[in-house]
């Protein structure tokens, strides 16, 4: 999981400013060399931020602002240097932020007990009286991905489920009020 929250964002980065970076050359793009170099360099930063060597990373993502310092504005567009310089202070900061050296947390070894359930549902390990998989759900009391209480969306699912019968026994009334007139 942490070597996917280093990934992620250096490799999002990373494909941002491959494409920016293989233009090629002529009418103010880079040239063949400047974008292998800026390539070169993220690929460093990257490889060593999922090896867990910040330091490594650090100086890779100096050398790739260094690359974009060195670009000259007659002959590569300012506008694609400035944006490859927001992408560079960018990649510094992602550089802190997310490439940490590696820290291992001693696990402690945990047995488990498997029973065959005689009733229930199959496939789901769980017997009648033993509801542990559905208990951690409901003893979440939040929906999953957005946190809501669930017991909000239940009160508000009551509320629109009396408002509905509201209604319809108000629709019955008048319908019954304008048959005797």
């Amino acid at each position: 999981m942490r070597f996917a929250l280093k990934a992620i964002p250096l490799g999002v980065l990373g494909v941002a400013a491959a494409l920016l970076v293989s233009c090629g050359n002529g009418n103010g793009l880079l040239s063949g060399s400047d974008a292998d170099g800026l390539r070169s360099a993220l690929a460093d930063v990257q490889s060593a931020c999922s090896a867990g060597r910040p330091a490594d990373a650090a100086d890779a993502a100096r050398r790739f602002s260094d690359r974009v310092a060195v670009l000259s504005p007659r002959q590569v567009d300012p506008r694609l240097i400035a944006n490859l310089a927001r992408g560079a202070q960018t990649l510094d900061t992602l550089v802190v932020q997310t490439c940490t050296t590696a820290t291992t947390t001693p696990t402690t070894p945990t047995t488990t007990e498997t029973t065959t359930p005689s009733t229930g549902v199959a496939g789901t390990g769980t017997t009648k009286g033993n509801s542990s998989l559905l208990g951690g759900v409901a003893a979440a009391a939040n929906l999953p991905f957005t946190g809501v209480s669930l017991a909000l969306v239940a009160v508000i699912g009551l509320g629109l489920l009396l408002i509905g019968v509201f209604i319809r026994l108000a629709a019955r009334h008048r319908r019954g009020i304008g048959r005797h007139s």
